[in-house]
């Protein structure tokens, strides 16, 4: 492909595994690798709600809230229970929505209701009952062994759903079952332009002193939570609501219970800073950020450059290296502190207003005056400096006319800083100032709408993409149910306690300790017609009549895999086979993603904020804004000094008119601008190139790691990435130094080849040099053409059609290229210089090989940028933790997430997605005691505890065996 951004992404519910697989990579913080099973423990969960919120969550309430998705007494949340919790809110939107059409009077059709029916009919069978004995042995089938043997969960489960042994079973009881016990979900707040912390509480988070206070907010759909406005310098509050909202759509943000006296608690959070929060990008206005980023850039330029000039000037001067080297460290040092104070001065101060919640007064009046003043201070200090008569000469450019436009941009800059600030305190005044000027709601109410936007949507996408698989699949011996044998039928062999004994059994191992299957007699359950139990034992037999093949041989008898062809694609085109899937994976089908165009469209239209939840970093705005930046300053610094090295050359000629031997030496003003002039367009459009690609590349880089195609739980560099979160300061440094350094590196590459084109000392011997590559080129055009004949006639693939003329070729193509092949020296020295020239101001892509990376970390640094935020700010991320702030809000009040309900999410994800049985855990075990080298180069297939728990089952049945 001609576009280096577009790739063809796979789309299916195999990739949303491997998604939700990415996520918990995301999520889990154990060093130095992350588990295996992709298990999230209750640490996870706490530092999770710490750095995403701030909130203080104590040890109990992390188990708890790790708890709340499945089988009691396991306190991790597996990828099984991960996919439950992601479907709650889906279940509840689609349960809430109408059945029937109220104009039309007919039914309408819903996937919930087309998911529900298909998982009854893999429960029940035909006749749609469900006995408790059925229950139970689908339990089983499913890997559940510990929650059938739970009785008293067991009899609670199927009082949810009213069961009754004689009657069948509805759909709506399923449905009740899957929703009754998380009513406390607003639907609304999906839709609405608030912040997932405003839609649990009611309030934007409020740090307040002491430990859990009673219950302080309560909301109803007709009032309103109050603004908690300035109400000390640690209050942390959101603006209630969005632009345009009413009264009833901001308060019904948080769906009370049946119960209307409980409510969530309070939030106990801590301070954080979100002004300069560049991890989590909590800012109350992005435009500020790089409003004030722009100020900061122009100060240092003007006026740190001068502070600089005198402090080097007041330094000693000396000859020996040790003083040198002395002057030198101190210099650095210097630069380094004046850049870090000014920095934390500037931004710092200038940001208080900038916090989305921290709205005092008296911080937003001292960010006004410290902003007023590090624009006014400065510029009048200069200027009476400037009027001074004695400057000296290290600072004679402060009294031109470029260094005061300098100035008077850095004073508007600061006034404009002042502005917005003013703005800001107005709100806090009239807060519905805002509404009345008809301007947009701040950023981080519409980045977090947006982000719950992307989530509802890629949820959305996951249930179309199951329900399409199942429609695609026929009951009883089908497709599904062999897929369903294969990953099961391992899980189903159990040691003494009741648990399974892993899925890493080889054949002769299964039959071991499963003599029916080993006699070629399934396993006689009694079950429905088209039940799991009945087609995964129809597999069974199947299997056992052809020789008792093992489960990679059925899968591959089976499931035939088509081969994709790598034709070219339009972004938007999908490729699919007839398969329902491809080989051992679920789907065949993929898309065509990405591209320069397609990125800057979605960009445009925030179609990859409000689909695909790809976060833009504020690190990443700051890095563009200051390549931009230097792009000008370059471009200005550049054209300056081509005119004057021009006027510098022809008043030296002037000087030396009468020396010709002189002359020679001096190139002439029109050398140096034909020389200059095109080497700064070349280097200019090379810096536009840089600057454009980073918004399609952050976009592809990010959906190839959300898709499997870049590894991360498995991959050897995301393990290194996460070792190195803090390396995201680096990115917009980064960003702007290398893109000088390309620039300025092509600008001497083709500014030196062009003036020794032109100046008459070396002019012979570069048109020689044309000469000799414009006749090399012609010579090679010569022997591709004809390779490219002999190749049509004398070979096809890797063999010859007519051997003897192939040979005879090789043999005169190998002489030939004996005689070229210093001249490919030379190309591809030439070739390389140019892309290091124009790679090496790019930190998104590998300069070198994965190999060598150890010498260029700097690619590393901003995909940990991407993955920082990702952890941050994916969808699924934004859509758990506003669920542990559910279970959090509703704490030791069981209203929120019980049991009974969890397991029945957990049995609707794994009988629809029996894929995920293999991704249950029921033994957490500790990374640093089973180390696992081979699974981060990719070769692993079995978690840690998969492996212990199949060489413990094996001995056992060693033994038992010997004892036989």
């Amino acid at each position: 492909m001609l576009d280096p951004f577009q790739f063809e992404r796979p789309i299916g519910v195999d990739v949303d595994r491997t998604e939700l697989r990415y996520v918990s990579a995301l999520h889990q913080t154990t060093m130095p690798m992350p588990r295996q099973d992709g298990c999230v423990l209750p640490e996870d969960v706490k530092l999770m709600l710490m750095s995403k919120h701030g909130l203080k969550v104590t040890d109990t309430e992390a188990e708890d809230i790790a708890s709340m998705a499945g089988v009691p007494g396991e306190k991790w949340l597996d990828l099984p229970k991960l996919m439950a919790m992601l479907w709650i809110p889906w279940l509840l939107r689609e349960a809430r929505k109408p059945t029937v059409d109220e104009v039309k009077g007919k039914e309408l059709g819903s996937p919930l209701k087309i998911l529900v029916d298909r998982m009854l009919q893999l429960m029940c069978g035909s006749d749609g009952t469900l006995s408790r004995a059925q229950f139970l042995a689908h339990l089983r089938s499913i890997g559940e062994s510990q929650l059938a043997e739970n009785e008293e969960l067991v009899d609670e489960m199927l009082e949810m759903i009213d069961h009754g042994e004689s009657l069948p079973l509805k759909p709506d009881a399923i449905v009740q079952g899957l929703t009754s016990d998380v009513q406390q979900w607003s639907t609304l707040a999906e839709d609405s332009c608030t912040t997932p912390f405003f839609d649990v509480f009611g309030i934007d988070k409020t740090c307040i002193d002491g430990s859990d206070l009673p219950n302080q907010v309560e909301l109803t759909a007709h009032q309103p939570p109050s603004n908690r406005v300035d109400e000390g310098d640690t209050e942390d509050v959101e603006m209630n609501g969005c632009r345009g909202s009413t009264s009833a759509s901001v308060g019904s943000t948080t769906t009370p219970s049946d119960d209307p006296q409980v409510t969530p608690r309070r939030p106990v959070c801590v301070q954080t800073s979100s002004q300069i929060d560049f991890m989590n990008d909590s800012f109350r206005s992005l435009g500020l950020v790089a409003l004030v980023f722009v100020f900061y850039l122009v100060n240092v330029v003007v006026y740190t450059a001068a502070l600089l000039v005198v402090v080097n000037d007041a330094q000693p001067s000396c000859d020996d290296f040790s003083c040198v080297f002395t002057i030198t460290i101190v210099n650095w040092f210097v630069i380094v502190g004046v850049v870090c104070i000014t920095g934390l001065v500037l931004l710092g101060a200038a940001m208080l207003t900038n916090n989305p919640r921290a709205m005092s007064k008296r911080k937003c009046i001292f960010a006004v005056l410290s902003s007023s003043s590090l624009a006014v201070v400065p510029f009048v200090i200069m200027q009476e400096y400037r009027n001074d008569e004695e400057v000296r000469s290290s600072l004679s450019f402060v009294s031109s006319d470029i260094y005061f436009g300098l100035m008077v941009t850095c004073l508007c800059l600061g006034g404009l800083v002042v502005l917005v600030q003013l703005f800001t305190i107005a709100e806090l005044i009239w807060p519905s100032v805002r509404a009345k000027l008809g301007l947009r709601e701040p950023y981080f109410q519409r980045a977090s709408h947006w982000t719950k936007h992307a989530g509802v949507a890629k949820v959305s996408k996951m249930a179309d993409n199951l329900t399409n698989f199942h429609s695609s699949l026929q009951t009883g011996t089908s497709e599904f149910a062999i897929m369903a044998n294969v990953l099961v039928k391992p899980l189903l062999i159990e040691d003494e306690q009741g648990n399974p004994r892993g899925m890493g059994l080889s054949q002769e191992e299964y039959n071991s300790v499963n003599p029916s299957s080993s006699a070629c007699d399934p396993p006689k359950v009694q079950s429905q017609s088209g039940s799991l139990l009945q087609t995964n034992s129809s597999i069974h037999a199947n299997s056992c009549e052809d020789n008792c093949e093992t489960d990679d041989q059925a899968v591959s008898r089976n499931m035939h895999s088509d081969v994709q062809t790598g034709s070219r694609c339009t972004s938007g085109q999908v490729n699919t086979s007839s398969n329902a899937y491809k080989g051992n994976t679920l789907s065949s089908k993929s898309e065509c993603t990405g591209g320069f165009i397609w990125s800057w469209k979605r960009v445009c239209s925030l179609q990859h904020w409000q689909e695909e939840g790809l976060w833009f970093s504020a690190n990443i705005l700051l890095g563009q804004i200051s390549q931009i930046f230097m792009l000008i300053l370059f471009a200005v610094a550049l054209s300056l000094a081509t005119v004057g090295a021009a006027n510098a050359c022809t008043s030296k000629r002037e000087e030396v008119s009468g020396q010709p031997f002189a002359l020679r030496f001096i190139p002439q003003a029109w050398m140096i601008n034909y020389s200059f002039i095109p080497a700064l367009i070349v280097a200019i459009l090379i810096g536009i190139y840089e600057v454009v690609c980073y918004i399609p590349s952050f976009q592809s880089t990010i959906l190839k790691m959300r898709c499997g195609l870049i590894p991360c739980l498995d991959g050897k560099r995301f393990h290194l990435n996460r070792k190195s979160a803090d390396m995201i300061y680096s990115v917009v440094a980064d960003m702007m130094y290398m893109m000088l350094g390309s620039m300025a590196l092509l600008w001497f590459i083709f500014a030196a080849c062009l003036f020794l084109l032109f100046w008459p000392l070396t002019q012979t011997l570069m048109l020689y040099l044309i000469a000799w590559g414009l006749g090399l080129t012609i010579t090679v055009a010569a022997r591709m053409i004809v390779q490219w004949a002999c190749r049509r006639s004398f070979s096809k693939g890797m063999y010859r059609v007519r051997v003897k003329p192939d040979n005879i070729k090789n043999l005169a193509l190998e002489c030939w290229r004996m005689g070229t092949g210093s001249g490919g020296l030379l190309v591809r020295l030439g070739l390389l210089l140019l892309a290091v020239a124009v790679f090496i101001g790019r930190i998104d892509v590998d300069l070198l090989q994965e190999d060598l990376a150890i010498f260029d970390g700097y690619p590393r640094w901003f995909q940990v940028d991407l993955i920082v935020h990702e952890a941050h700010r994916h969808p699924y991320i934004e859509r758990l933790a506003t669920l542990y702030l559910y279970r959090w809000a509703y704490y030791r009040r069981n209203q929120f997430g019980k049991t009974s309900g969890a397991c029945w999410r957990l049995v609707f994800v794994l009988t629809l997605m029996p894929w995920l049985v293999r991704d249950r855990v029921r033994v957490i075990q500790d990374p640093a005691a089973a180390p696992l080298e081979a699974s981060v180069a990719g070769k692993q297939k079995w978690t840690g505890w998969l492996r212990q728990r199949k060489q413990v089952c094996g001995n056992r049945c060693k033994e038992e065996n010997e004892g036989l």
